[in-house]
């Protein structure tokens, strides 16, 4: 499916009451609703530069759910014919990132998963996590940055 055809497919569901999106993974599902999704629509011609999915702060969903939907959905991107641009690891605040690139020409396909620990009441420690994955034009999201500080900063 293609960015334009996965936006539409979005856009024709998005005021549906109830509008989410689950993804059943080898360790459970995962449900996203509206506030989960991010369009980036070009300022210029409004085509969709990306689509992400993904959740901040999330404390409630268990790591290998998240762990399993991003390595699924990344493996049936390369069965697409991605490749793998990057993977890379490293520390974060209290925790561990993780982020990847894929791309197959100007598609590209991003991951990213975080995770730190954070201090809750009377002394406890729990982990939160920040993921999501992202479709994308390469040139179109290099597009909608440029617009982005254009409009912003003016561009005389």
């Amino acid at each position: 499916m293609s960015l334009d055809s996965l936006n539409s497919y979005y856009a024709a569901r998005w005021n549906d009451p109830g509008f989410g999106e689950t993804f059943e993974t080898s360790a459970g599902n995962l449900g996203f609703t509206k506030s989960h999704f991010t369009f980036a629509y070009l300022p210029s011609t409004r085509d969709v530069a990306y689509i992400r999915i993904g959740r901040e702060n999330d404390s409630f969903t268990s790591r290998e759910a998240i762990r399993a939907w991003i390595r699924e959905a990344t493996e049936i991107k390369q069965l697409q014919g991605y490749t793998k641009v990057y993977l890379r690891s490293g520390s974060a605040e209290y925790g561990e990132y993780t982020e990847g690139l894929y791309r197959k020409g100007d598609s590209y396909f991003k991951t990213f998963f975080r995770y730190g620990r954070v201090q809750g009441t009377y002394g406890r420690y729990s982990l939160q996590y920040d993921y999501y994955i992202e479709i994308g034009s390469t040139a179109r999201a290099e597009q909608y940055r440029l617009e982005r500080y254009n409009n912003r900063l003016g561009s005389e």
